[in-house]
C-alpha cells in the first residue's frame, strides 16, 4: 500500500536507526531499557555500555508489539498473537 512505497522512496539516511542517539536518550533518562516504534525493522540488541534498546516494528508487521511477562521481561509478539493471548 501507500505506506510501503512512501518507505521505498525514502532515501536510506532518513530510515536508519541511530544506536547513539538511542545511548543519549537513555543517559538522560538514566534508563537500562530503550523501546522505540515504528521503524519498520524490528530489533533487539545491546549497545555498548549495556543499554537494551528494542525497535519495534511498524503496525501490522510481525514483532510491532511488545509485552510484559509474567516475569516482568519483554517479550516481541505479532498483533494477532496479543489478541489471542493478553497474559502469556
Amino acid at each position: 500500500g501507500a505506506s510501503v512505497q512512501a518507505v521505498a522512496a525514502k532515501p536510506s539516511e532518513h530510515k536508519a536507526l541511530q544506536p547513539s542517539a538511542a545511548q543519549a536518550l537513555a543517559a538522560r533518562y538514566r534508563c537500562q531499557v530503550l523501546v522505540c516504534g515504528h521503524a519498520h525493522v524490528f530489533q533487539d540488541q545491546v549497545l555498548e555500555g549495556g543499554l537494551r534498546w528494542w525497535v519495534v516494528g511498524a503496525f501490522g508487521a510481525p514483532q510491532d508489539v511488545l509485552e510484559f511477562g509474567a516475569d516482568g521481561a519483554l517479550r516481541p509478539r505479532a498483533p494477532e498473537d496479543s489478541a489471542r493471548s493478553p497474559n502469556p
